[in-house]
């Protein structure tokens, strides 16, 4: 009924959201859950849901184009519960349109109920060891980005899970 950890990386909602000028194609055309219209709350009920069920939830979320303004929202919405955050540094590939600026890192917003309002990871007892700033190697590693690109690394969930998910 509970968990250490949950780490997770929802839809960053740039398919549907009218981001790519007329006359090119859309990368969903069609989806059975649409997030587009609501992506604040759809977002909000599942981080609400983690946050009941886990003693951290590590959040990996880039901001691009429209999500920007309800991430920001989620952020102050669950403040109370925002512990830390992590930069995901990792090799920017090209902007697709001139005038954007290359993306080479991703937020990894770290919520919990115990005791948020403080760094500290209480019951843990790392010093000077783990930083705030992590590279996690290729996503070209993983064998499922056949199946769907937009993956992390198998590094990124093995670090939460080696550094704050205990034995048993």
């Amino acid at each position: 009924n509970f968990f250490k950890c949950t780490i997770t990386s929802p839809p960053y909602n740039v398919g549907l959201n009218h981001i790519y000028e007329e006359g090119k194609q859309l990368k969903y055309k069609t989806k059975k859950e649409d997030v587009k219209e609501n992506y604040f709350e759809w977002l909000s009920v599942r981080l609400k849901e983690m946050i009941r069920v886990s003693e951290y939830v590590f959040f990996n979320i880039q901001s691009l184009a429209k999500n920007k303004i309800e991430i920001i929202m989620l952020l102050n919405e669950y403040r109370q519960f925002y512990k830390d955050e992590i930069i995901w540094t990792k090799q920017g590939q090209p902007a697709m349109e001139r005038g954007v600026l290359n993306s080479c890192f991703e937020h990894i917003y770290i919520f919990s109920k115990n005791r948020p309002e403080m760094r500290k990871f209480y019951g843990y007892d790392f010093r000077g060891t783990l930083k705030n700033v992590q590279t996690f190697g290729q996503v070209g590693k993983n064998p499922y980005t056949s199946i769907h690109k937009a993956q992390f690394p198998q590094s990124l969930p093995d670090f939460f899970i080696e550094n704050f998910c205990k034995v048993g």
